[in-house]
């Protein structure tokens, strides 16, 4: 099984899983979802993906949220690394959370704000903890995420972050267009 969190602030509703990375599984204002179909119709539970599988596209096997966290060692398609096989975009939605909270604010804007803890952990490899957090209020059509990733290791160490949003119907039909404020685009890989 897995562990899901639903919040409904009265508009927006929202379902996270915190058993996946705390990720964002659906999300709906209204009779309008946000999201897409994907052929994974169940949420799976981490410890049935086996991540190294089908070449590195194991991750493929329980992909199918809203919001997907990938990282943080690595993102990116798979491929190979001093020897080592980088499974497609890295571990962070396959990790479950710990400390995981849910807070309602007693003051105006009563914002609704959930909480959890993912930590990326390997013996002399990696030792990232993320904090997560996404935010909403009463009435309101949207939320926002904010992770904060530290480095607990003796050593430096890079990382990668990754939102994987999916987005379809119906926001993605033709004449759609995408804006958004960016300082810079980068190719992918």
């Amino acid at each position: 099984g897995v562990s899901i969190v639903d919040i409904d602030n009265g508009t927006l509703k929202l379902s996270v899983v915190p058993t996946r990375g705390m990720n964002v599984l659906q999300a709906s204002v209204g009779n309008v979802r946000m999201g897409w179909d994907s052929p994974v119709k169940e949420v799976v539970n981490p410890a049935f993906i086996e991540l190294n599988g089908r070449g590195g596209l194991g991750w493929l096997e329980g992909f199918n949220e809203l919001v997907t966290r990938c990282g943080y060692e690595w993102v990116g398609h798979p491929g190979m690394d001093n020897g080592e096989l980088l499974t497609l975009h890295g571990r962070a939605a396959n990790i479950p959370a710990n400390k995981v909270t849910l807070h309602i604010d007693e003051k105006p804007p009563y914002a609704i704000t959930l909480r959890g803890e993912l930590k990326e952990q390997a013996f002399k490899k990696v030792d990232f903890s993320v904090q997560t957090e996404l935010v909403t209020e009463p009435g309101s059509v949207t939320f926002a995420l904010s992770d904060t990733l530290t480095n607990n290791g003796d050593y430096p160490k890079e990382y990668q972050a990754l939102y994987h949003s999916n987005f379809s119907t119906p926001f993605l039909e033709q004449g759609a267009r995408f804006v958004a404020p960016v300082k810079q685009v980068s190719p992918f890989n």
